[in-house]
């Protein structure tokens, strides 16, 4: 607030690089920045805002005499494709600053931590691709003219507010296809497992049960791995810490607790032993085989193999008294194991088997 602008860009850039400096210092070096947050439509607004009509956040408005005294890097979308020279004049200038701050932020990181990726994180609203063509178009141009450039164009993904699946594909792909030498991420992405008696959010054919939350993401997954030229980077399912209100927010649902309640069940399926599950063996006929007291196992938590004591089923009567394959189950402390045994002929026995 109340900082003249080239003190305002300066600032970005000394922020930017010294909490990047103290994230390396204590051995959490990100592999990626985003610069800016959902920044469609510009950051860190200033006098501009009177253009915009900015009624948010109420210390913003209420003492407009500091936070809006001076100019900012809010957009002045309302101009856009406007024939009045003032107001064309107003869009170009709104632009110039935003990406002045912007490339601000990119040399920062740049600077401070060499092998952070750079993203940079917009959102496609619904019906509105033309909107964010144009900001990739005045973006990539002014600050590459700025000697800055992002690794990773990025959007945020919920189709309530940003359409279906199948816009999500056409708007990944007008990107990657305009911008080949670019990354592509979604870098926010989530869908409620219950509210709405079940009934799919708007935009999607997901119904709001644990099943239809993970086919919901599931098709993102699906929609970033098929973005063109394999440069689909990933998906964040949002909001890692579970507190984001996206989860539980929702028409008709109370404020309870629903994390990634598929994510939830895919943690708990996963396996925390891995056991040796077949062990194979042969014995003669009328010979009892020898079978193992214990059996190899991994325990995933550490990646370390054990033995862990095994009980036999007994044996069938009669069941090593002609040649073939007997198979018996065994029992662990973590889940049961099979044993097969090759029942051979003695030594002048014909041989009876068919495999």
């Amino acid at each position: 607030a109340e900082l003249e602008f080239a003190d305002l860009s300066q600032t970005v850039y000394d922020f930017t690089a010294d909490y990047l400096d103290r994230l390396i210092q204590q051995g959490t070096t990100p592999e990626k920045v985003a610069v800016g947050n959902e920044i469609i439509n510009g950051f860190m607004y200033g006098s501009e805002a009177a253009h915009i009509g900015t009624t948010n956040p109420p210390y913003f408005v209420d003492q407009a005499d500091i936070y809006q005294s001076k100019p900012g890097g809010g957009l002045l979308w309302k101009y856009w494709r406007s024939t009045d020279p003032v107001e064309q004049q107003l869009y170009d200038q709104s632009w110039d600053r935003f990406t002045t701050l912007a490339a601000a932020g990119i040399k920062a990181v740049r600077d401070a931590s060499p092998t952070s990726k750079v993203e940079i994180h917009v959102i496609v609203g619904k019906d509105r691709l033309a909107k964010t063509m144009e900001f990739w178009h005045q973006f990539l141009t002014r600050v590459k003219a700025k000697g800055q450039s992002p690794d990773v164009l990025a959007i945020s993904y919920y189709p309530e507010w940003h359409g279906t699946p199948e816009a999500l594909d056409l708007n990944l792909n007008t990107m990657a296809t305009t911008y080949p030498g670019y990354e592509i991420d979604i870098a926010e992405t989530a869908y409620p497992a219950s509210g709405g008696d079940g009934s799919p959010l708007p935009n999607s054919p997901y119904p709001r049960t644990i099943q239809g939350q993970a086919d919901a993401i599931r098709r993102v997954f699906q929609a970033a791995n098929d973005v063109v030229d394999n440069r689909g980077s990933g998906v964040l399912v949002w909001e890692p810490a579970g507190y984001q209100p996206m989860f539980r927010a929702v028409p008709g649902l109370a404020n309870t607790w629903e994390p990634h309640a598929s994510i939830n069940v895919f943690n708990a399926s996963r396996a925390k032993h891995i056991l040796q599950d077949t062990v194979y063996t042969g014995t003669m006929v009328g010979a009892a085989p020898k079978l193992p007291s214990s059996i190899r196992m991994l325990t995933t938590a550490n990646n370390t193999i054990t033995r862990v004591p095994v009980r036999w089923q007994p044996l069938p009567p009669g069941a090593t008294d002609r040649p073939g394959e007997v198979t018996i189950t065994g029992m662990t402390r973590t889940g049961p194991v099979t044993a097969v045994i090759d029942v051979m002929p003695s030594h002048g026995e014909p041989d009876l088997t068919t495999s």
